[in-house]
């Protein structure tokens, strides 16, 4: 008679699997630059409620997506996509990348991900620009983010 009792299988997030470890890995790429912005910019701002304020809109951006996918699931009303773009643009990115792996919440749905990604995007150009002190970014990122609306309106218009 065998001794060895069967283990049930790990889920998330007691096992990584190699999906998630690349996940990981893209999101500190990704997190990179902007938190070397939120470093320069906590020599004018306490650091703490930076980190606070972006730990709490990212787990909101978590928290909205996930609910999101839950009523998808039970056939009731959605969040609208553009809360949780507006969430994604306020800094929750990082929580809603993480609910779309987690979830496999809108990864299909190619708006929604281009949208997402030219949000990231935007982070990075403009904390690239903070950090490497590329001159006053205030027009690009004004630029930026009216081509941003402009997308997103034409998006919603549809």
């Amino acid at each position: 008679m065998n001794s060895r009792r069967k283990t049930r299988s790990l889920s998330w997030p007691e096992r990584p699997t190699l999906s998630w470890l690349i996940a990981g890995l893209v999101l500190c790429v990704l997190a990179g630059l902007p938190v070397l912005a939120l470093v320069k910019v906590s020599q004018h701002v306490p650091g703490f409620w930076l980190l606070g304020y972006s730990v709490v809109v990212s787990l909101l951006a978590f928290l909205f997506c996930a609910s999101d996918k839950r009523q998808a699931k039970d056939g009731q009303w959605r969040t609208p996509e553009n809360l949780l773009h507006f969430l994604e643009l306020i800094g929750g990115w990082p929580g809603s990348f993480v609910a779309q792996h987690r979830f496999r919440h809108k990864v299909k749905k190619g708006n929604y991900q281009l949208i997402f990604w030219l949000i990231v995007a935007g982070y990075q150009l403009i904390a690239a620009a903070y950090v490497f002190d590329l001159g006053r970014p205030s027009e690009a990122v004004r630029a930026y983010f009216d081509d941003l609306a402009r997308k997103v309106s034409f998006h919603y218009a549809e």
